[in-house]
């Protein structure tokens, strides 16, 4: 038969804060209802833990280590030619607005 118990009782055996314990398996779909009775299954109590587990984070990666992305070097040359481009741009947005008489000289 299965055993159920209040929130306050598991979140005791977990020694976890009962809030916490209320939200985690509502989110997660474990709390039981009956009626107006709000109970957890003992035996389910272990999956609810694991379903909480967060995932280990990853480590963050150097992307000069990888092959196949530019250099140093590679990524200011890029950078210079986009700087030179946009420059290009405003000149040319200029010269129409002088051209439309939205702009004096």
């Amino acid at each position: 038969m299965t055993k159920l118990l209040t929130i306050e009782q598991a979140a005791e055996l977990l020694n976890v804060p009962k809030g916490s314990l209320r939200t985690a398996a509502e989110e997660h779909g474990f709390l039981v209802r009956i009626g107006r009775v709000i109970r957890l299954d003992e035996s389910q109590l272990g999956e609810l833990v694991e379903r909480c587990k967060e995932p280990p984070k990853t480590r963050m990666v150097d992307f000069r280590d990888l092959r196949g992305y530019p250099s140093e070097a590679e990524m200011l040359a890029s950078a210079s030619r986009a700087a030179q481009a946009l420059k290009e741009l405003g000149k040319g947005e200029r010269r129409q607005q002088r051209k439309n008489g939205h702009l004096s000289n």
